[in-house]
């Protein structure tokens, strides 16, 4: 398969709402906001595993088309999601140290400002520099345009958490 038509594939399956189906058939539980952050992590992993073609440029083509389709789906009401799930679960695929490094990153940024969506935008920011210095850098740059993408989307939240309308977790050191 072609680095176009893998890319064609990747966005569709991006446009599969995995999330929202799980979501639709766990309501009510309490469990169900991570089976469907789990169900968007597999669809990013698995539409690595199928299509991405060997090389750097095939990759970095596979990871965005897939992070578009989830954000920007053909059908289904989903319009407007992060793709933050998706890219993890696609840059998961490319190289395993990716989550726990995100992860890292997200802790630092959370715990240095209190929001939830601040430690998401300077771990999503931060991500293709860190891995291309950690993984070597083919793998930063293959980050770049999903990670660049996530941010975009990312960019309504975090002027509501700069304005202090987004809950802040406040530490509590009397413990």
């Amino acid at each position: 398969m072609g680095i176009i038509s893998g890319a064609v594939a990747a966005y569709l399956v991006g446009c599969v709402p995995a999330a929202r189906l799980v979501s639709e058939r766990a309501a009510g539980r309490r469990w169900t906001p991570w089976a469907a952050a789990l169900a968007d992590v597999a669809k990013g992993f698995l539409a690595l595993c199928l299509l991405a073609p060997v090389g750097s440029m095939g990759l970095a083509f596979i990871l965005t088309a897939v992070v578009a389709g989830d954000q920007w789906p053909v059908f289904g009401k989903d319009i407007g999601r992060s793709g933050q799930w998706v890219l993890l679960g696609a840059i998961a695929d490319v190289t395993p140290v990716a989550p726990p490094l995100w992860a890292v990153l997200w802790g630092i940024g959370f715990v240095a400002s209190g929001y939830f969506t601040i430690g998401k935008a300077v771990a999503t920011a931060l991500l293709p520099p860190v891995l291309g210095f950690v993984a070597g850098w083919p793998l930063g740059w293959i980050a770049l345009p999903g990670c660049a993408m996530v941010l975009e989307r990312s960019r309504e939240a975090v002027r509501r958490a700069q304005s202090g309308e987004e809950p802040k977790h406040y530490w509590n050191s009397a413990s």
